[in-house]
C-alpha cells in the first residue's frame, strides 16, 4: 500500500473517519477504493485456514499472498477509523473487521434493503432540480442495494431513472425507448446532462410566446376601442329624416 495512488485513496478515506454513526458511508467509500485496487474480494470472503506443515508449496504460497492482501486492507481500514475503534480491531483480519462492524453498528440487512428500496420508489426529480445530482443519488441507492445482495441490473436501473425524471424529459424518454437504446446508468447520465441544456430553455420560450400573444391581444383590443370611440365622438348629431314616404297620407 505504498504507491502514490494508494496514498491518495488513504487521504480520501481519512477525510471522514469511521466513528460508528457513519458506517454505511464509510464502507461505501472503502469498497470504491478496494474495487480500484482489485482487492474487493478481501471484504467478502474470509481468510482460509492456514495450510498444514506438509501442504503443497503452491497452497502455502497462495495462502501467504491472500493473507498479505488481507493485512493491507485491514491496515487501510484501521487508518480510517477513530482511535477508539482502532484499538478494538487492530488484531483482526479485514473480513472479520467488516463483519464485526456490521454487527455493532449496521442495521439488519432486511431493514436496510427495505429502506433503500423505499428511497428508490419515492425518488422524484423536482422541476427546478439539476438532473446530475438526482441521477447520482439514484445510482448510489442502486449500488447500496447491490451491496445488500439485491442487484437490479442495468436495464431495470435505467428504467427507474427515466421514470423518476420530471415532465420536461417526456420527449427524451419517448425517444430513448423508440430508438431501443441500451445504455449504462453512467452513459444515460451523460445523455441527460446534454438534454438538460435544451430542456431548460423551453419553459422560458413558452412564457415569452404567451406574453407576446397577450400583448398583441391587448393592442388589438385597444385599436377596436379607439375605432369605436372615433365613430361616436365626432360631436355631430345626425337628424332623422322627416321626409314622408311615397303612398297615401295617413289622412
Amino acid at each position: 500500500m505504498a504507491s502514490n495512488s494508494n496514498f491518495n485513496y488513504h487521504v480520501i478515506l481519512e477525510k471522514e473517519k469511521l466513528n460508528g454513526a457513519n458506517v454505511l458511508d464509510w464502507e461505501r467509500q472503502l469498497r470504491i477504493v478496494l474495487k480500484q485496487e482489485k482487492k474487493i474480494d478481501v471484504l467478502d470472503t474470509p481468510l482460509p485456514e492456514k495450510p498444514v506443515h506438509d501442504a503443497p508449496t503452491t497452497e502455502k504460497t497462495a495462502y501467504e499472498a491472500r493473507k498479505e492482501r488481507s493485512q493491507d486492507v485491514a491496515c487501510l481500514m484501521l487508518l480510517s477509523m477513530v482511535p477508539e475503534l482502532q484499538k478494538q480491531f487492530e488484531d483482526m483480519e479485514a473480513y472479520d473487521i467488516i463483519i464485526q462492524l456490521k454487527a455493532m453498528f449496521g442495521k439488519a440487512p432486511r431493514v436496510e434493503r427495505f429502506e433503500t428500496m423505499t428511497a428508490i420508489l419515492e425518488s422524484r426529480q423536482k422541476d427546478d432540480e439539476p438532473v446530475g445530482p438526482h441521477v447520482l443519488r439514484m445510482i448510489r441507492l442502486f449500488e447500496n442495494l447491490e451491496s445488500l445482495g439485491v442487484p437490479l441490473g442495468n436495464e431495470l436501473a435505467t428504467d427507474i431513472i427515466l421514470y423518476t425524471l420530471h415532465k420536461g424529459y417526456a420527449n427524451f424518454v419517448v425517444n430513448y425507448h423508440m430508438n431501443n437504446m441500451d445504455k449504462t446508468v453512467h452513459e444515460l447520465l451523460g445523455m441527460l446532462k446534454t438534454a438538460e441544456k435544451s430542456i431548460k430553455g423551453e419553459p422560458k420560450k413558452n412564457v415569452l410566446m404567451v406574453q407576446k400573444k397577450k400583448n398583441a391581444f391587448k393592442k388589438g383590443g385597444n385599436k377596436k376601442k379607439k375605432k369605436a370611440s372615433g365613430k361616436q365622438g365626432t360631436g355631430k348629431t345626425v337628424a332623422k329624416s322627416t321626409k314622408p314616404k311615397n303612398g297615401p297620407s295617413p289622412d
